[in-house]
């Protein structure tokens, strides 16, 4: 299971979340997800939240 997460800020406050995905053979186990209404000229934070199932989900290293 995966999320995306991004924000503004580099701690994630305010931040918005994808919903859960889930990662399947078919698609080669790979998850993705456009992201609209984003800013121009505005640096954004972002990290997938993944795991074996929701609550085990752990954040990966963020990313701007």
């Amino acid at each position: 299971m995966a999320q995306f997460e991004w924000s503004e800020s580099p701690e994630f406050t305010g931040s918005t979340k994808t919903e859960w995905m889930k990662a399947v053979p078919e698609h080669d186990f790979i998850v993705k997800k456009r992201i609209t209404g984003l800013k121009p000229g505005t640096r954004y934070h972002y990290h997938a939240i993944f795991g074996a199932d929701e609550k085990s989900a752990k954040a990966g290293p963020a990313r701007s």
